[in-house]
């Protein structure tokens, strides 16, 4: 709400819009009939950072919490998910393609992606063992079998709606299932 209000954009109440936030951390609105107000929206929040974090980290965070709360979290396609940002940010590559010889090692890719499989590039806080067995794994699954990270959430009246789950951390979503763990109905216990 302040990132819109802070940058003219105002919703009335009746307005809702779709946020989608795609694999390359890119956000896109759908909803309205405007499609100017739209890409004002979309321009908007791909241009806010959280704590020098792109706005769409902070949207991914809230709908997979909401999907981690619902037991519908797919952990093979976050690991897809973690794995392909990975790989494009510290080489330029897409997991896609990337392929296992009959050896079992990884071909493909450029200069700075073997220097990130042969452990002379930093990957991060992973190892390097554990990054190129983590992403053999799912060359070995196949990465056409997982689906791509793609999170859509809604905002309406002031408030991020969570989608296609039955509990979620909306002002109208939490309520319910609340009123049920206080009865000791809830079959979801915990927030973690």
């Amino acid at each position: 709400s302040n990132v819109l209000k802070d940058n003219n954009i105002n919703l009335s109440p009746d307005e809702k819009i779709s946020i989608s936030v795609d694999r390359d951390l890119n956000i896109s609105v759908s909803g309205l009939n405007d499609s100017q107000k739209e890409k004002s929206i979309e321009d908007t929040l791909n241009n806010h950072s959280v704590s020098g974090r792109k706005y769409a980290w902070a949207l991914l965070e809230q709908v997979n919490g909401a999907k981690r709360f619902n037991g519908l979290e797919d952990p093979l396609e976050e690991e897809k998910y973690i794995l392909y940002d990975q790989v494009k940010n510290k080489s330029g590559v897409d997991i896609n393609d990337l392929k296992l010889d009959k050896n079992g090692e990884i071909i493909g890719g450029n200069e700075a992606f073997q220097k990130l499989i042969n452990g002379s590039a930093y990957i991060g806080l992973q190892s390097t063992k554990s990054f190129v067995s983590d992403l053999k794994k799912l060359l070995t699954y196949g990465i056409d079998n997982v689906n791509d990270m793609n999170r859509t959430i809604d905002f309406q009246n002031n408030e991020l709606i969570d989608k296609d789950v039955q509990y979620g951390f909306g002002k109208d979503q939490l309520q319910p299932w609340f009123d049920s763990f206080m009865k000791g109905k809830s079959t979801i216990d915990t927030f973690f």
